[in-house]
């Protein structure tokens, strides 16, 4: 299944200003409905801070997060715009945790389709 992500710096600017965010040690999400009806998809836009570490390990990041949302694209509501940050101790964090941390996110923000 195709990842559609956000790449714009106005598309990131209006999620971070406008969206719903949750939190955990290791995340920040913030969520924000899309308004166009045409396509009814959900985007990610991934952000690593330099802090978090060398170019190596910052895309190791977010490779797992996108593989992450890529495994779960099914369980989430459609039409959202999601950004996802970073923050400094998911360096030391499995993926296993990371992904249970994600999907936590995902239920409190009210993202994750019914049944």
């Amino acid at each position: 299944m195709k990842v559609f992500t956000i790449k714009n710096n106005n598309d990131f600017q209006k999620v971070f200003g406008n969206g719903k965010s949750a939190a955990n040690r290791f995340l920040v999400i913030y969520a924000l409905p899309r308004n166009n009806d045409v396509e009814q998809i959900s985007r990610i836009g991934i952000a690593v801070s330099k802090k978090v570490g060398k170019a190596v390990i910052r895309n190791i990041i977010k490779r797992r997060l996108k593989e992450i949302w890529r495994l779960n694209l099914k369980e989430v509501k459609e039409g959202h715009d999601i950004v996802v940050v970073a923050r400094v101790p998911i360096v030391n964090v499995s993926y296993y945790e990371l992904a249970k941390g994600f999907l936590k996110l995902i239920d409190k923000l009210g993202l994750r389709k019914e049944g």
